[in-house]
């Protein structure tokens, strides 16, 4: 979450005459994360995210606020949307499309144990079975933006601005993701990292920022949650980005225990955290090389997906895969 465009109390307090929620206390912008702009935000009646949403059309985001309140109803645990006294969920402020969420209680957790890792398993696999009676009516479900299509054309992009050693990498990676076998596939979340969640203790509170969200892989979703979840803190302090066993064992199983895996996935994992770390460490070159302005903007280091990527690519099949 970031602040990209900002809004004024008079501006905001005006918007939400609109809803029953009571008058605008106070609220703060949200620093973290790199898309949208977003506010905590306190009226009489209770407390509240709201989102200006600085790229999506209404008409992409009548998917994803649909897919939320879907999930929303099958108790996985995400912002609901909010309805104003029309029962729309989504407005219009500062010239931008925008939504009030139910503001969820807990913390993202900075450098998750292994019961965290077991419940984020568990939650993604939840997340994956009740996607697949998610059928809105009138809508369209959207192809996963940074696809593999994506990845060679931004990598093909990008190459001429990169040093050598960085071409080399990323034309081994390029070659070592290209395309696999046919594997499930349904709406994934395809940005759940730990920023993204909301904890109390070992219990998972809340997933949030569906706005990637797109058909893809189920499994590539897996890959992207266990890039980010399963690497050990003292490690990635000191740049040596890895794969913890214990945390990896974790997430693996506990996803497996809800949605089985097939063969033909569990083979084709080595490639798909490879892919999955490749996407990052694309989208956040292309940031770096080109920020965004904004108030309160999160420009993520590269650096570090390239780091975990080289990892990738070097580690044996029984470093990437737990054993049953």
């Amino acid at each position: 979450m970031s602040v990209f465009t900002p809004v004024s109390r008079e501006a905001l307090a005006a918007w939400l005459t609109a809803y029953d929620l009571g008058p605008l206390e106070q609220f703060q912008g949200i620093a973290a994360g790199v898309e949208n702009s977003n506010f905590f935000v306190s009226t009489g009646r209770g407390d509240w995210v709201l989102t200006l949403f600085e790229r999506h059309t209404p008409e992409s985001l009548a998917v994803y606020l649909a897919f939320m309140a879907h999930l929303a109803a099958r108790h996985i645990p995400c912002p609901a949307p909010v309805a104003n006294r029309q029962g729309q969920h989504l407005g219009r402020l500062c010239d931008r499309p925008a939504a009030l969420f139910t503001r969820l209680a807990g913390r993202p957790p900075e450098a998750p144990n292994p019961a965290q890792c077991a419940a984020m398993g568990q939650a993604l696999a939840r997340l994956h079975l009740a996607s697949r009676d998610f059928q809105p009516p009138g809508l369209t479900l959207p192809p996963h933006c940074r696809d593999q299509a994506w990845r060679q054309r931004t990598g093909a992009a990008l190459a001429p601005r990169l040093r050598a050693p960085r071409q080399a990498l990323l034309a081994r990676a390029l070659t070592a993701t290209a395309a696999g076998p046919a594997l499930p596939r349904g709406l994934i979340h395809a940005d759940l990292f730990r920023d993204n969640t909301l904890f109390q203790g070992d219990q998972l509170t809340g997933i949030l920022d569906f706005y990637f969200a797109g058909e893809e892989d189920l499994v590539f979703d897996l890959a992207v949650v266990v890039n980010d979840w399963c690497l050990p803190p003292e490690a990635e302090a000191r740049g040596q980005e890895c794969l913890d066993p214990t945390r990896l064992a974790a997430l693996f199983q506990a996803y497996r225990k809800v949605r089985p895996l097939s063969p033909a996935e569990l083979a084709d994992w080595p490639r798909q955290l490879r892919a999955a770390a490749l996407r990052f460490w694309l989208s956040r070159q292309e940031d770096a090389l080109a920020p965004r302005p904004g108030e309160l903007v999160t420009v993520k280091d590269p650096e570090h997906f390239r780091r975990l990527l080289v990892w990738l690519l070097d580690a044996t099949p029984a470093q990437l895969t737990p054993a049953p």
